[in-house]
């Protein structure tokens, strides 16, 4: 695998799951329909990207869907449900950062 296009779609999973969280985290914060739609087009954009970089590279995508923590200390934490991604290369998880 070219590492540039490498490190390109290890960067692409992590924006999936950024904007994963931001999507979960706008519908249980109850925020704006528009900042929720525009954290859905932009994780359907990179989703899209993600997936034909993927395919180009010969990689497989695992998506799992899945109950998260988010927020530090007592006051402030909440499980949220979202997806995230990982690159799954030659038998192996590749984690993102």
């Amino acid at each position: 695998m070219n590492e540039k296009m490498e490190l390109l779609l290890e960067q692409m999973v992590d924006d999936f799951n950024h904007y994963s969280r931001s999507v979960a985290l706008s519908r249980a914060d109850d925020k704006d329909e528009g900042t929720l739609q525009w954290n859905r087009g932009s994780l359907d954009r990179v989703e899209d990207y993600m997936e034909g970089l993927a395919h180009l590279m010969g990689v497989k995508l695992k998506y799992k869907f899945d109950v998260h923590v988010y927020g530090r200390g007592e006051k402030w934490e909440q499980e949220l449900k979202y997806g995230t991604v990982e690159i799954v290369k030659e038998g192996k998880q590749v984690e993102a950062d």
